[in-house]
């Protein structure tokens, strides 16, 4: 592993013009005769290129590779690739930022008006029934009695309630979820009255 390491550094300090005379004259040598090595000095290349675009190369790396590396037409051209494909990933990226964020605003959007209809459908049906659960679990038959209606008025309203995420039904037992909780508490807070099976 300690040899590649050496490699990589001597074939990099190659590519940026630090070699003295006969070490450079080695180096060239072998990547017209090594196949292996040739390769391995199109993977340096391509590391010098990349943290030059990223800016992790130290101060005299920068300098050296816009004046010695940079001086091949070929690297300038990939390097100007290499800048464009940074450059759409990083708007790409952005894009898919927005669009997420813009999908889950409306998908929140949309939450709060299904949770908004199931509160105040049938004459606030939704908050007598979180009122009711607040206090304890119940049974459907139990709720529509409750509330003065029948199972099919009822059922659909508990469906909302649960979809919504503020009621849940476990073995036929329905109870508000915190989220059902701190919601009747905020609108109690905030109109002033107070919702009472």
């Amino acid at each position: 592993m300690e040899q590649v390491l050496e490699r990589e550094e001597l074939i990099k300090k190659y590519l940026l013009g630090e070699l003295a005379g006969d070490e450079q004259a080695e180096v060239e040598i072998r990547v017209l005769t090594d196949q292996g090595y040739f390769n391995e000095l199109l993977l340096v290349e391509d590391e010098i290129t990349d943290d030059f675009v990223s800016g992790t190369l130290s101060g005299h790396e920068q300098e050296r590779t816009r004046d010695y590396f940079l001086a091949v037409p070929e690297r300038r051209q990939k390097l100007k690739f290499i800048k464009a494909l940074e450059q759409y990933a990083s708007e790409s990226d952005a894009e898919d930022t927005a669009d997420t964020v813009n999908d889950d605003i409306l998908s929140e959007a949309q939450r709060n008006r299904v949770l908004l209809e199931s509160l105040i459908n049938g004459d606030w049906m939704g908050m007598h029934l979180i009122a009711l659960l607040r206090l304890s679990s119940q049974k459907k038959a139990d709720l529509a009695v409750a509330i003065r209606t029948d199972d099919a008025t009822i059922t659909p309203i508990l469906n909302r309630l649960i979809l919504s995420g503020v009621i849940e039904e476990y073995e036929g037992l329905f109870a508000c979820t915190e989220l059902g909780a701190r919601i009747l508490r905020k609108i109690e807070e905030a109109s002033g009255v107070e919702f009472t099976p």
